[in-house]
């Protein structure tokens, strides 16, 4: 059976989904949280289009930029508590559709399939311009990372670290391959203090809760490592 992706918590709705979509010979493939969606998509797996409902999974607005990165699917945003602020908001930011299902799901889901009929670009990007590593995805032409919901803005070295660090996750990298990575051939002119406080600021950056893991182990006498 063709599978769609569905992000949503409620155990209800998505029986009654499965229910719908049943008559089509589709199975819905279910994941609690965006971060499990972007976890999915990374892995390169075929979906026919990907439903988030909103009403349980509220930060969905600061992945959809990244989901677009990933995939070509139709994104769908079901929810019970339409506003036209928030169908504006789902659109920009690469929405292909906003709807509302109200305490049943099985209408919505009618028009979902027919509109995913008459889409024809189902076809997943080869190369995807995102490094994902756990709770962190790093968007490469968006020069941002999100991490457990929360986007971060950070500057051209914090990015630039970043991006070194996870590409060779798990890795070790010397002071050295930092340097060379991030400043370039000016990197002679850089001090290891500027160095240890871009790392500190990049960590703080990445620490958005309390009980946010710390993402840059510091290998001593070596240099950094991103902890996958």
């Amino acid at each position: 059976m063709t599978r769609i992706l569905c992000v949503n918590k409620d155990l209800r709705l998505n029986a009654q989904m499965t229910v719908a979509l049943a008559s089509f010979h589709i199975k819905p493939h279910r994941v609690d949280t965006m971060q499990d969606t972007i976890a999915i998509l990374s892995q390169g797996r075929e979906f026919l289009c990907i439903v988030i409902n909103e009403d349980t999974t509220p930060a969905f607005l600061h992945y959809l930029p990244i989901m677009r990165e990933l995939t070509d699917y139709p994104i769908f945003i079901l929810t019970n508590s339409y506003t036209t602020k928030k169908h504006a908001e789902a659109l920009r930011a690469g929405a292909y559709y906003y709807g509302t299902h109200g305490d049943t799901i099985e209408d919505e889901v009618d028009v979902v399939f027919e509109v995913v009929k008459q889409y024809n670009n189902c076809v997943a990007r080869e190369t995807a311009n995102v490094l994902v590593c756990d709770d962190v995805i790093l968007s490469l032409s968006g020069h941002y990372a999100v991490v457990q919901g929360v986007q971060l803005s950070l500057s051209k070295t914090e990015f630039e670290l970043l991006h070194t660090l996870m590409e060779h996750a798990g890795s070790a990298l010397t002071f050295d391959q930092l340097f060379d990575r991030v400043w370039g051939s000016d990197h002679a002119k850089v001090s290891h203090e500027v160095l240890w406080t871009a790392i500190r600021r990049l960590r703080n950056k990445l620490r958005v809760r309390p009980d946010s893991l710390d993402r840059i182990e510091n290998v001593r006498g070596v240099g950094y490592r991103f902890a996958s």
